[in-house]
């Protein structure tokens, strides 16, 4: 079972940042078209159902896509159904540093290109999903630079040079961490078959 996941108020920038995206949302992944999925924050199943599926793979980093693998192998291995029920919550409190807050999206990053290498056969990275990636980079990086090199940072001015600079963090944790993944192939390949 899956339930809601309501951030708790952030007191820091990224707290407060990551809040805004939404990005523990269960409607996102529990919707996506091809393989849904729900996030760990919230997520229950029982300690039979963890032993039959051979329990989490310990080769995704915490925080890093094992919700998905896990999901996928449950959907797969099990006759049983993911519900999810929104009035189950769960207060969740997001990374209040920045440099956490990177090592969270390096964590994602890393497991993407996991999950990639790991279900190579049933998904598949298509040239706009690079594509998008490295725009994110661009574009988050122009926000960026325009704004400080503008100097034009008034008081009312911090909060968007604030998310430009959070928007940057996060594109490059998540690619730094896919990179990082992708350069080590051979930790995930020639492995069980969890």
């Amino acid at each position: 079972m899956a339930g809601g996941i309501v951030p708790y108020p952030g007191s820091t920038l990224p707290e407060i940042y990551a809040a805004r995206r939404r990005s523990h949302s269960q409607e996102i992944p529990l919707t996506h078209p091809e393989r849904p999925f729900a996030m760990t924050p919230n997520l229950a199943f029982r300690k039979e159902v963890l032993y039959e599926l051979n329990m989490f793979d310990s080769r995704f980093p915490g925080g890093g896509w094992e919700d998905a693998d896990i999901c996928w192998r449950f959907s797969r291995l099990s006759a049983m159904k993911l519900v999810y029920e929104p009035k189950a919550i769960v207060f969740h409190r997001y990374r209040n540093t920045y440099i956490d807050y990177f090592v969270q999206h390096y964590r994602y990053g890393y497991g993407r290109a996991l999950i990639y290498s790991k279900y190579g056969d049933e998904l598949v990275w298509k040239w706009y999903d690079i594509k998008r990636s490295l725009m994110g980079i661009f574009v988050s990086s122009y926000h960026l630079m325009h704004d400080i090199i503008k100097l034009n940072i008034k008081k009312d001015k911090n909060a968007i040079l604030y998310t430009h600079f959070l928007e940057f963090i996060r594109n490059m944790g998540q690619i730094s961490g896919f990179m990082a993944a992708s350069l080590n192939k051979n930790k995930f390949e020639g492995t069980s078959d969890i």
